[in-house]
C-alpha cells in the first residue's frame, strides 16, 4: 500500500488489523453516479509513452545476473520427443555457447546471444522420436474427427406446414499470436527456484514448477511481470516451465526465449470446431431453436486462477465440467426464439496444445449463430435488422441494435460487391451490437500485396456496448477496438495448417492475423448509458459481434453464405513453408533477421 506521501506499508503488516472474528452487516451508502470523479472519466494509459518509446520493460529486459539468453530446439512434430542428441559437445564448442542441455519439451542451448542460440539449434543433431499427432494427420483428418463426434439434435426435421432451416459451420485450428512470445528468467538452485514471466494465474505456475523441479512450495518464487500480450496464451506457463527445467538441467541462470516458429507450430492453439444449428419456422415465428458445438479439447488445466481448481482441472471430469461451465456462461440464448439449447461436446484428445484465445468459445458460437440468424430473416421475406429487432430477447440488446443501425445507416445504397452486416453479442453482464460493411470487389480480393495475403477487405466498423457502470470509457474503446481486429482476422484471414502431422505457420509472415491493409478506415466505438449500475466485463467482449457480422457482410457482399472460417484457409497458401527438420530454417545473417 503506497500512501500519498509516498510511504510504503507492505500488506503482510496490515493483515493482523484487516483480521476479523466475527462477521457483520452493515450499510454503506454509496454516491450517486452523478458525484463520482473517476469512474466514468476517460484516462490514457499512464504506461502509454513507455510502451512507444521502447522504455518499458518486460521479462526480456530484467537485468538478472548471470541470465544468459536460452532457447529450446523443438521437435519437428507436435510434442515429439528427444532419443539422443548426437553432436552436443560439438555444440557447446561453437562460438558463445555454454551450455546444451535435454529437457522435456527439446534440446535448450544458452549462449551469449540469441543468435548464437539460433545457430547452436540449426547445427543441433538431434534423433526425434514421433509426436503425439499421427505423422500423415492433417486438417481433414482430424475434421473428421469431429464430424464422427457431434451429438445429435433434438428437434426432427418438421414436416409439411413447418420449415426446417438446419446451417452447419467450421472453424479450423487459430493461434493467440502475441506480441510477446513466451519467455521467462529463471534461476534454479539445489534448494531454491526464482522465476520472472508474464504470467496470468502465478500460483498455478508456482505449484506447477515447485513440483517439476522437486522442490517445496515455499522454496519456488514467482515475480509477475507485465506480458507484451497474451489473448489467453498466458494462463499457461510453458516457457517459465522451460526456463526452470533449463535452468535446474544447466546449474545456471537463464532468459529463455521460445522462437516464433515454435509459437505457431509448437505452441497452444484455439482448437479446431464445429458449429451446427437447427431451427423450426411456422409463417415468421422460430418455434424451435438449437446448436450443437463440437471442439477438440480446450485445456483449462490453469483452473480458476487458485491451487486448488488447477489441480482439479487436470482430471479428465473435471476439464469438462470447466469447459461446459464457461460455455453455459457465455453462449447463452439471445433470441425469443421458442425453446432454445445450446450445447458443447469436446473430443477428450490430448494430442494437441489447446489453451483460451481471446472470448474461446464465443466468436465461433455468434458467427454460426447470425449467420442462421440472416438465414431465417431471408426465408421469412424480413430485413435482417428488423427480423433480429423483433425477436431479440433483451431491452438492452435491442438498444444496442438500433444504436448500430442508426449510426452505421443500415441499408444505405452500397456499390456492388460491397455490403453491409450485423452481429450482436450477449456475455459479461453486457450486450453489443456491430454493424461492418465490408469491400469483396475484385480488385480488392484479388489485389497483390507485400506479405502475399489478399481476400476481402473490411472498410468501416461501428460498434454499440452496453456493459452497465464503465470505470474507464477510454480503455472501454480500446479493447472494443482491439477485439473488432480479431474478429475480422478469425472470419477472414487467420488460422493455422495442420498437414502431416505438424502446423505450417511458423512466423508472422505466415500467420495472417488482420494486417494494415486490412484495418478498416472508420471505426467507430458507441458506448451506451446503461439502465443498470453494476458494471460488466469487457476484456474479450468486442469479438463476438465484430466477426459475426463481418461473415454476414461477407455473404451479403458474395452471395455466398460462408460455411468454413477463416475463408481463405483452402487453396494456395500465400508463404512457402518452412521445413521441419531442422526446425529452423538457416538465415544468411545467423538467425537474427527471423526472430520477430
Amino acid at each position: 500500500m503506497i500512501a500519498p506521501d509516498g510511504t510504503r506499508i507492505p500488506y503482510r503488516d496490515l493483515i493482523e488489523r484487516a483480521a476479523v472474528k466475527e462477521t457483520r452487516q452493515v450499510e454503506v451508502e454509496l454516491k450517486a453516479t452523478a458525484d463520482l470523479r473517476v469512474v466514468g472519466t476517460p484516462v490514457g494509459r499512464t504506461d502509454a509513452r513507455d510502451i512507444v518509446t521502447g522504455a518499458k520493460r518486460f521479462a526480456m529486459d530484467l537485468d538478472v545476473p548471470g541470465a544468459l539468453p536460452c532457447m529450446v530446439c523443438r521437435p519437428p512434430t507436435i510434442n515429439g520427443t528427444v532419443r539422443s542428441v548426437r553432436n552436443e559437445a560439438d555444440v557447446v564448442e561453437m562460438p558463445g555457447v555454454t551450455h546444451v542441455a535435454v529437457i522435456p519439451t527439446g534440446v535448450a542451448v544458452r549462449a551469449r546471444t540469441f543468435g548464437q542460440c539460433i545457430d547452436a539449434m540449426i547445427a543441433l543433431d538431434v534423433d526425434w522420436g514421433p509426436g503425439e499427432v499421427g505423422g500423415s494427420d492433417s486438417d481433414d483428418d482430424i475434421l473428421a474427427e469431429l464430424k464422427r463426434a457431434e451429438i445429435p439434435m433434438a428437434v426432427p426435421k418438421v414436416p409439411i406446414l413447418a420449415k426446417t432451416v438446419d446451417t452447419s459451420f467450421t472453424f479450423m485450428f487459430a493461434s493467440n499470436s502475441a506480441l510477446e512470445t513466451y519467455c521467462a528468467i529463471a534461476d534454479v538452485r539445489n534448494d531454491s527456484a526464482e522465476i520472472w514471466g508474464g504470467f496470468k494465474v502465478p500460483v498455478a505456475a508456482q505449484q506447477a514448477i515447485a513440483y517439476e523441479l522437486g522442490l517445496p512450495l515455499n522454496k519456488v518464487t514467482v515475480n509477475v511481470v507485465q506480458g507484451g500480450g497474451s489473448f489467453g496464451r498466458k494462463l499457461f506457463h510453458d516457457g517459465a516451465m522451460d526456463a526452470a527445467l533449463a535452468s535446474q538441467a544447466m546449474s545456471v541462470p537463464v532468459r529463455l526465449m521460445w522462437h516464433r516458429a515454435d509459437d505457431s507450430r509448437q505452441g497452444r492453439v484455439h482448437p479446431m470446431c464445429t458449429s451446427r444449428v437447427r431451427a423450426t419456422l411456422l409463417g415468421d415465428q422460430v418455434l424451435t431453436y438449437e446448436q450443437r458445438h463440437t471442439s477438440a479439447r480446450t485445456d483449462f488445466a490453469h483452473g480458476f486462477g487458485d491451487v486448488v481448481t488447477a489441480a482439479a482441472a487436470k482430471l479428465p471430469v473435471a476439464d469438462y465440467s470447466v469447459s461446459q461451465t464457461i460455455y453455459a456462461l457465455t453462449a447463452g440464448a439471445h433470441y425469443n426464439f421458442g425453446p432454445t439449447t445450446s450445447l458443447l461436446s469436446e473430443l477428450t484428445d490430448r494430442r494437441f496444445n489447446t489453451g483460451s484465445m481471446r472470448n474461446i468459445y464465443s466468436p465461433n458460437v455468434a458467427i454460426a449463430r447470425e449467420l442462421t440468424v440472416d438465414k431465417l430473416a431471408k426465408k421469412t421475406g424480413k430485413d435482417p435488422y428488423e427480423f433480429r429487432r423483433t425477436h431479440v430477447r433483451n431491452d438492452r440488446a435491442r438498444a444496442v441494435l438500433d444504436e448500430v443501425a442508426e449510426v452505421g445507416e443500415w441499408g444505405r445504397r452500397m456499390p456492388r460487391h460491397h455490403a453491409q452486416g450485423l452481429g450482436i453479442h450477449n456475455e459479461y453482464h453486457g450486450y453489443s451490437a456491430c454493424l461492418v460493411e465490408i469491400d469483396c470487389s475484385p480488385k480488392t480480393v484479388n489485389r497483390k500485396v507485400r506479405q502475399g495475403v489478399n481476400g476481402p477487405r473490411v472498410t468501416k466498423v461501428v460498434f454499440a456496448v452496453d456493459v452497465g457502470l464503465v470505470v474507464n470509457p477510454k480503455g472501454l474503446e480500446a479493447q472494443m477496438i482491439g477485439g473488432i481486429m480479431d474478429g475480422i482476422a478469425l472470419v477472414l484471414t487467420s488460422s493455422v495448417h495442420l498437414e502431416d502431422g505438424h502446423f505450417l505457420e511458423a512466423s508472422w509472415d505466415n500467420y495472417a492475423y488482420t494486417r494494415q491493409w486490412n484495418v478498416p478506415f472508420d471505426v467507430q466505438v458507441v458506448i451506451k448509458d446503461s439502465e443498470d449500475e453494476s458494471p460488466g466485463g469487457v476484456g474479450e467482449f468486442g469479438v463476438a459481434a465484430a466477426c459475426s457480422a463481418t461473415a454476414n457482410a461477407y455473404w451479403r457482399a458474395t452471395g455466398t453464405m460462408p460455411t468454413e472460417f477463416p475463408i481463405n484457409h483452402r487453396g494456395d497458401l500465400h508463404f512457402e513453408p518452412f521445413p521441419t527438420v531442422p526446425p529452423i530454417p538457416q538465415s544468411p545473417t545467423n538467425g537474427l533477421d527471423f526472430v520477430r
